[in-house]
């Protein structure tokens, strides 16, 4: 008599875990993914940098700020990131949204970074990425496809678009 309510418990459990499961949408192909939107933007430095002039090369987009504290420390730790992530060939894009090149440039300049420093004055990029806040982190494939995107650096999704 006690055998029957604990198959009934057992079933219910298994139950959920298989409608859990089936709920989770597989991850989306290279052929579902969005294509990175192209644009060209100026460096600290005023050289033009293109998103196609990199292509077929892993890329981690970073969207950020100044004033933002989240963001100095994003800053901070891609930097000392920096060495693991170009060993693939992955290169980093830190892009500044809507600040004036002087405060960028004197802002960067105590900081030693090994990536490029991009400049969006009118946030033209970061809105045609969807960018709703900052820091953001926008990973782009070999392909030229939106992977995916983070608030925060994550070794998973660098891993996803670097080592495949």
């Amino acid at each position: 008599m006690v055998k029957k309510p604990l198959l009934f418990i057992f079933c219910l459990i298994l139950m959920q875990n298989f409608s859990y499961a089936a709920a989770v949408p597989p991850k989306p192909k290279t052929s579902e993914l969005a294509p990175a939107p192209d644009f060209m933007l100026l460096d600290l430095e005023g050289k033009e940098i293109s998103l196609a002039a990199l292509k077929g090369k892993p890329i981690i987009l970073f969207f950020w700020t100044t004033w933002c504290p989240y963001c100095r420390g994003e800053l901070k730790e891609l930097n000392d990131k920096q060495a693991e992530i170009s060993r693939n060939d992955t290169q980093v894009l830190a892009i500044n949204i809507e600040e004036p090149a002087e405060k960028v440039g004197r802002f960067m300049n105590n900081r030693l970074v090994f990536y490029k420093v991009l400049l969006d004055k009118e946030a033209s990029v970061a809105n045609s990425y969807s960018v709703i806040g900052v820091p953001t982190y926008v990973y782009i494939n070999k392909a030229g496809y939106i992977a995916s995107s983070s608030n925060y650096f994550s070794h998973s999704k660098y891993e996803d678009i670097a080592l495949k």
